[in-house]
């Protein structure tokens, strides 16, 4: 099991260590014919590419830009109506999981608070300083590995999910400051809460070695699974 793997992992954090948030939605499977390939490039460049955020520096500054993150959930949410048409034109019903993501971020982006939250926490050194966000990326790594040790132990997957937003917070907390912890626990939040994001756990299970399917809006609420576990030095 890779917990890093998670999608979307915590949402800023881990595109900022990866190659962009469109390519991502790009591969997430392979289309069947040029037609459905075609319709998902036109969708993604039409409506995501703003988005694309290859570099810290992109990150920063779409985290910063308050204009383009109010403007993220309309444009995820004609990227899903653009790829819904293209399932019922074309038969690419590959782009249903690419609807299940972009309409998981639109709802995200629209969520109260979230803009002010991540225009906060875009002046932390981990999204200023590539020594800074590197050694994030190293204490989230440590918190993976303590994930994958308690699912060695057959430890409960519920609580050993919830062990490791806990060793995020943590972590964000102590290398990148309040408002980076704050920002994952409102994603945590929202992610994690059946009713507004629906499919998110089942979506975890399906694509990583978690069962978190069960873990819904009652274990999150109450957090009674929840262990805080030191943060790894």
């Amino acid at each position: 099991m890779k917990a890093g793997l998670f999608w979307p992992g915590v949402v800023i954090l881990c595109v900022a260590v990866s190659e962009g948030f469109v390519s991502r939605i790009r591969r997430l499977s392979e289309p069947p014919d040029r037609a459905c390939r075609t319709a998902q490039a036109e969708c993604s460049d039409e409506f995501l590419s703003p988005y694309t955020l290859p570099y810290l520096q992109d990150v920063q500054q779409f985290m910063a830009n308050r204009t383009l993150l109010e403007k993220a959930s309309s444009d995820m949410e004609a990227a899903a109506g653009c790829y819904e048409d293209a399932v019922a034109e074309l038969g690419c019903d590959f782009l249903q999981e690419d609807i299940l993501v972009v309409d998981f971020y639109a709802g995200y982006f629209s969520t109260p608070g979230v803009v002010d939250n991540l225009i906060e926490a875009s002046a932390s050194g981990c999204f200023t300083s590539e020594s800074k966000a590197q050694e994030m990326a190293a204490a989230f790594v440590s918190c993976d590995q303590a994930l994958e040790a308690s699912d060695r132990r057959g430890e409960d997957q519920c609580s050993s999910f919830m062990q490791l937003w806990a060793c995020w917070e943590q972590g964000a907390a102590t290398h990148c400051g309040q408002p980076v912890a704050d920002m994952i626990t409102k994603f945590k939040q929202y992610a994690l809460t059946t009713s507004t994001a629906p499919g998110f756990l089942q979506y975890l299970t399906d694509h990583t070695g978690l069962n978190v399917s069960h873990c819904g809006d009652e274990v999150i609420l109450t957090r009674r699974f929840v262990k805080r576990i030191p943060f790894p030095p």
